[in-house]
């Protein structure tokens, strides 16, 4: 058991479940046409606590839920704590593609340097797929905030700054 809280949630999951499994404070969930959102309230560990092939995360403190009638419909993961600058893009993005790696997720495609460079051309670019028998991962890098713009000025930023994301939701053929 790690010292870091984790939500442990996966599509199809009840939120009661997720809930019990998880040691993280979750917040009260939001609804937004018909969709309800939660997210985690500290810095935690995901998990999605696949049958035959769980994959756990580094921490980080991007994480959310989004359920129907107390069902998770799809959970996104974000394994970093802050903004990623630079070369610690395509490290986050290389650790999440070696964790659903290891836990031996079907690879679609995957290459984290493209993504970056992608990223800081257009935005938000996909640097990878995966997939089990039910369940679907894409993984990407949006760039947040440039050194030219207000937030970037604002905060004195000397470089673009970057979030990654991995989007788990049900596989649909």
């Amino acid at each position: 058991m790690s010292s870091t809280p984790e939500v442990v949630a996966a599509p199809g999951m009840a939120i009661d479940e997720v809930v019990r499994r998880s040691s993280a404070r979750l917040s009260v969930p939001l609804a937004t046409d018909g969709v309800r959102v939660a997210q985690a309230l500290q810095v935690h560990r995901f998990i999605v606590p696949h049958a035959e092939r769980p994959v756990s995360f580094a921490p980080g403190l991007f994480g959310l839920l989004q359920m129907r009638d107390g069902v998770v419909e799809s959970v996104r993961i974000g394994p970093h704590t802050d903004y990623l600058q630079g070369a610690g893009c395509v490290v986050v993005l290389d650790a999440c593609a070696a964790a659903l790696d290891g836990a031996r997720w079907q690879r679609d495609r995957y290459s984290g340097e493209e993504a970056y460079t992608r990223a800081s051309q257009v935005t938000t670019a996909l640097a990878g797929e995966w997939y089990s028998e039910r369940v679907h991962a894409r993984l990407t890098l949006r760039r947040l905030h440039t050194p030219n713009s207000a937030a970037g000025r604002l905060f004195g930023l000397s470089q673009d700054v970057f979030l990654a994301s991995l989007q788990v939701g049900v596989r649909t053929p």
